[in-house]
Formats: C-alpha cells, structure tokens, sequence
C-alpha cells in the first residue's frame, strides 16, 4: 500500500480534528450538514450534471441564518488549516532542496549569490565596494488591511508549529497524544473565537498587527539572512566584512496620512510608542539571556580591565546589588544585568508625554547607540581575551538585533498627497501675511515664492491665530513639532523617507523643506548633517514621464542642492505601480516604469547622487505582485546598485512572514536577487532589452 504523501496526512489529520471541535461544539447535525455540502461541491468540480447544481442550491436556500453561520465559520476555519498545510509543505520542500542540493548551494539562496558573483569574475575591491552601498529595505504597508486579528493570526502560528513539530521531531506515542490534544484545543478555540472585531480597525490596531510579524518570526529570521551572508563572504571574500545594516525595514502604518485622516499626530506619536515598547522588550528578554548564559569567571578567564572599568562607573539597581552579592566574580553576567535595568527603566518612559512636550525626564537608553555600546563592549573584551566562540555563540544574534531594530524595531516613513501641503501652505502663507492666494499661483510662481521663503529667516510661529486657522494646517504644525522633538531626544533612525504622493513638480518637494526649515528639522546651524530624505512618489504615466526633467531641477536649485549635500548627496524616490497601471494598463505602465528607472539612474549620476530607487509594489498583478526575487532582478541594469526599498502589503505580509522558514527564505532571496542585479554593469551579468524591443 502507497504511503500518502506528507500533506495529504496533514490535510487529513487537520480535518478530522476540525470535525471532532464541530460535532462537540455545534452538534453532529451542522458537522454532517457541513459534509453534505463539502460532497456536492467536490462532486461538482468533476462533473457538470446539472443535478448536482440543482441539489446544492436548494440545499443553500433551506438553511437558516444560523445553519449558514456555521457553515460559513466551518469551511472558513477548514481553509486557514488547509493553508497551514501547504504552507509547512512548503518548508518540507525547501529543507529537501536543501538536502538534495548539498554540498551545492541552493538556488536563490545567498551563498549561491556569492558564488556566481565570484564565478563572474568580481574582485574582492569590486565586492568591497558593493557590500558598502548594500541597503536593502522592506517596508510594511497597511492597504489592503490585514482581514484576520492577531488574536486569531497567534492560534494559527500555534497550530503551525505544532505541525512542524509532528513533522520534524521523533515524538513518543505520549508526546505525540498530548500534542494533538493541545492542537485539538486550540481548533476548538477557534471555532469559539468570534472572527470579526467588534469595531472598525484603528490605525493603531494596523500597528500591532505589523509588529505580530516582527516579535514572531522577524527578530529570529534576520540574524539568520545576516549569518548567511557571513558564511557566504568567509567562503568566497574571506577578507571582507560583513556590513552590519545591509537589511532593515520601514513601516507606513501610522505614518501613512495620504486620503487617512486618522492617522495624526498623536496617532504618530502612539505608532513610535508601541514600536520603541517592542524593541525595548525584546532587547530586555535578550539581555536576560545573556546574564545567565555569560557566567565567565575572573578566577578562569582573563577579564579586559575596560569591562571591569565600566562596571566600576555602572549605575547599581537592587537587582544588579543583589547579582554582585552572589556572583562577585562574573563580571559579564553583572554588565548584562545592569543593560536589562537600564532596558527596564527605558520600558517605563512616557515615551507620548516627551513627544507631546509634556515631559522629558532623563533616560539612558535613548537611540540604538545606547543600546549598541554595553552589547559592543562585549563582544570586543570577549575577543580580545580568546573567546570569541562565546561571542559567536551567544552574542552574535543579540548584536544582529540590536543593528538592525534598534529601539525603534522598523523606521517609520510619512506620507502625504502634494495638495495637502499646498492647502496648508496657503493657509500658513495668508494668517502670516505672506501670500493671499497661494494656491492660486502656477508651479513656476510656487517654486519661486517657496525659493525667496527658504533663503529667508525663519518668521516668528510663535503667536501664529490657531484659531483662525485650519485642522489641516493645524495638524501638520502638530506633526512637525512632535518630528523635532523625536529626533531631537531619540535620534534619526526613528524615521524613513517624508513621501510625498502625487508629486507633480519642484514646488511639490521644496514646500516640504520649507516645513521641514520652519520647524527646526532642516537647514539648522548647529547641525552639519540632516536626516530628512524627501522622497517624492511618481504615479501617474505623465508623472514617470516628467520624473527626470524634475528632478534635474530640484537638483539645480540652489536650497535643495545644499540640502542634499547634507545628506551625502543620497535621494530617495518612490515609483508607483497601481496607479501607473491604472492609468496606462498593465503593460504600458511596466515599460514606462523602466524607461523611467534608466533616465533618473542617469540623471542621478550625472549629479553625482547616490540613488534608492523606492518600489510601491503590491500582492496583486495590477499593483506589481509576484515574485519579489524576480521583480528585482528584471529591473533595469544599473538602478539597483545595492540599494532598494520595497513596499510588502497588507495580507501578502502575512504569506511572507508569518512561518519563520518562509520568511527566512523571503529574506534570503531579496538578498540573493539584490547581489545579483548590483553586479558591475560590465559583466554583463543582467540581460537589457534589445534596440529592436525597445523601438
């Protein structure tokens, strides 16, 4: 007899355990009433009898609304099991390839990037030079909205590894009967679970579930893509370091305010909260780890007389008093134990008071420096007194985490359509007596009114009417303030690019720097350096179309061009794929994509800009989903150069991230794809369309 394959047993134990919670929860009536549906609708998909229609829907038309209830709720819940399934055969498949590729790398993995780029010919100053402009950035999006809560989204990860722990470990016929009636039970308490929320989502609720991803799979899945790389590098550039901010990620979700007009301020303000408590809780958690597992004693071990200096200068909680007491002689352990003290004192922060202005009491931990330094002190006296396999063992994750997340897990990108801020700046021009119509000028006329503002003092916004003037307006001086006090106390890496959607012309991005001016966030003489990328959003095809000629202009302007220095000539610009397909069909809008990706590469380059060409791809064909490995690596020669940010939207994040292997192995074709489409163009590594296609 044929063993069934691994998810037919899946699939099968899934519905018999399903079936079990129904018959005891709703009765043996709504299981076989369920089945009696299941029967007709699989008998239809293998036969056109006209009978088999005609009994399926006079059987509908008989329920009741409460039969259709459970009905519905049934093959709703038989369906998220059934995609389980055949997501851990995805995984069963890949470690398979894994093992049958061995010793080979396997296909679309980092190793096998860095293999084929060495087997190309690039020498380890090329591969130096491209591992230093290496960023790649992943940027979750709330649209469409993830459907599911995290409730149920945290039921369905427990079931998932329990599946995986059924198909990996060697269980005992006990372990084995107690797994599947934890299994059994939390099927049940799905079934009992009510699957809608009992209000609209909050953008705030658009938060939490984003950071699901990131305290469940992300935080352990990216130290692995950077080991990955480690090992690829060691293999074949083994003189090359690992860059240790080659994979971040970004967030739109309560920073999007483009047609949202609940994400405000204080919904900012929140959005930043709930990150920082993410990020500081998980660090806190690490650290716990360390002071347990760094037990190395001064009676065995050469301890690097900085570490016993710092400890002599480090502030003493209870806890770290009582740790000294009872292990005198482990100084790592007590290093470890005042970072957790000093993580539980940043955890119990009004983090929403300081940004409102509220309050702003001292804190030690403040930016992912804070937090770096205690973990760098480390991992440099552990190697500098042989230990570095301690190093490699216990800390190596740790410092990943902290590299890539910070305090602040994801960076936070703002948007919003160019007319907003006109609005608003119309508003502003007339209560200062700058301008009554604003508005109603041409785009020359904006850009050169916007030209003299930001070649002049800063107006006094101190005694400005607020009551004469709008919520609009209002709610931008609000956001603006509150981006100056977060940078000012936190640090930069709070944010990402400020988006700004529909833009049309110079005016577009030169009245963000003027904001960004008047309310102390550029242009500040006590700064050398700035933070704020503006990062405008061509959509439509025109839009793509006039790109170059407006970004020649931007970069000609006299107060953008210095600006731009201060971010060491680096711009980011965002491409838009729905509404370029909507406005131009699906396949006009990729070709007008990729003209426009070729012509700003050469426009940045012929102003000597470090380019991050910013991808707003969606799930769908029409919103360019598909396969993000493959996108990357059709693009245009010469536009990705190491550096790219890209949009993962709403459900599709779930598919992405929700099953730690699978999103190892997302994470590790992005990086693969990347590294192969950053080739030196004369390798000739990437193929480029012929005279013939183009014309």
């Amino acid at each position: 007899m044929q063993t069934p394959d691994p998810i037919s047993q899946d699939i099968h134990l899934l519905g018999d355990l399903l079936g079990r919670v129904i018959r005891r929860q709703a009765g043996v009536e709504t299981f076989e009433l369920e089945e009696r549906i299941r029967a007709l609708t699989k008998a239809r998909r293998s036969d056109d009898d006209p009978a088999i229609d005609d009994a399926l829907i006079k059987l509908i038309n008989s329920l009741n609304v409460r039969q259709v209830e459970f009905v519905a709720r049934a093959f709703t819940l038989y369906f998220e099991l059934i995609n389980l399934a055949e997501e851990e055969q995805r995984v069963r498949v890949l470690r398979q390839r894994e093992r049958d590729a061995y010793p080979r790398p396997l296909r679309d993995s980092i190793m096998a990037a860095v293999e084929a780029v060495k087997q190309l010919g690039v020498d380890e100053f090329e591969m130096a030079e491209l591992l230093q402009q290496l960023h790649i950035e992943i940027v979750f999006t709330a649209h469409p909205t993830q459907a599911k809560r995290r409730t149920l989204l945290g039921k369905l990860r427990r079931i998932a590894h329990a599946l995986t722990e059924l198909d990996e470990r060697e269980l005992t016929p006990s372990e084995r009967r107690d797994l599947l009636a934890q299994t059994t039970a939390e099927i049940s308490s799905l079934w009992l679970t009510n699957r809608s929320r009992t209000d609209k989502p909050t953008v705030t609720d658009e938060v939490r579930t984003g950071l699901f991803y990131f305290a469940h799979t992300l935080w352990e899945a990216v130290p692995q893509t950077y080991a990955e790389l480690q090992r690829a590098l060691e293999r074949h550039y083994p003189s090359l370091a690992l860059p240790e901010h080659f994979l971040t990620f970004g967030s739109w979700m309560g920073g999007d305010r483009d047609g949202n007009p609940f994400v405000t301020a204080d919904i900012t303000a929140e959005t930043l909260r709930l990150h920082r408590g993410l990020a500081v809780e998980q660090h806190r958690e690490a650290a716990r780890h360390l002071d347990r597992s760094l037990s190395i004693s001064q009676r065995l071990a050469d301890i690097s007389p900085e570490l016993l200096e710092a400890l002599e200068d480090g502030t003493r909680s209870d806890k770290v008093e009582y740790l000294e007491n009872r292990y005198p002689d482990e100084p790592y352990r007590l290093w470890a134990a005042m970072l957790k003290a000093d993580l539980a004192r940043a955890s119990r922060g009004d983090m929403v008071a300081r940004l409102k202005g509220l309050a702003n009491p001292p804190l030690r931990l403040k930016s992912m420096g804070d937090l770096l330094e205690p973990l760098n002190l480390i991992d440099r006296t552990l190697r500098e007194t042989r230990m570095g396999d301690i190093a490699d063992a216990d800390l190596a994750e740790v410092l990943h985490q902290a590299r890539v997340f910070g305090l602040h897990v994801a960076r936070l990108d703002l948007r919003q359509e160019s007319g907003y801020h006109t609005a608003v700046l119309t508003d502003l021009f007339r209560a200062l007596a700058i301008h009554d119509d604003y508005a109603g000028l041409d785009d020359e006329e904006k850009t050169a009114v916007l030209t003299d503002l930001l070649q002049s003092p800063i107006p006094d916004l101190t005694n400005l009417p607020t009551d004469k003037l709008n919520n609009e307006t209002q709610e931008i001086i609000n956001l603006f303030e509150l981006l100056r006090r977060a940078v000012d106390f936190y640090g930069p890496e709070l944010f990402g690019p400020y988006i700004i959607s529909m833009t049309q012309g110079v005016h577009d991005v030169l009245a963000v720097l003027l904001m960004g001016k008047w309310f102390g966030l550029t242009q500040r003489p006590d700064q050398e350096n700035e933070w704020l990328h503006i990062s405008p959003l061509f959509e439509t095809r025109e839009d793509l179309q006039n790109a170059p000629e407006i970004m020649t202009a931007l970069f000609s302007h006299p107060v953008y061009g210095q600006h731009l220095q201060k971010l060491g000539r680096s711009q980011h610009i965002m491409i838009g794929y729905s509404d370029s397909n909507k406005d131009a069909g699906y396949v006009p809008a990729r070709w007008e994509l990729y003209q426009a990706q070729e012509a700003l590469v050469t426009t940045c380059h012929s102003f000597n800009v470090v380019l991050t060409l910013f991808h707003g791809r969606g799930g769908t064909v029409a919103r360019g989903g598909g396969s993000p490995n493959r996108a990357i690596l059709a693009q245009p020669p010469g536009t990705v150069n190491g550096r790219i940010r890209v949009t993962e939207q709403g459900e599709v994040i779930d598919e992405h991230y929700s099953h730690p292997a699978i999103a190892s192995r997302h994470l590790e074709q992005m990086v693969n794809a990347v590294l192969l489409a950053s080739v030196p163009h004369h390798y000739h590594a990437q193929p480029e369309p012929t005279m013939a296609w183009r014309k």
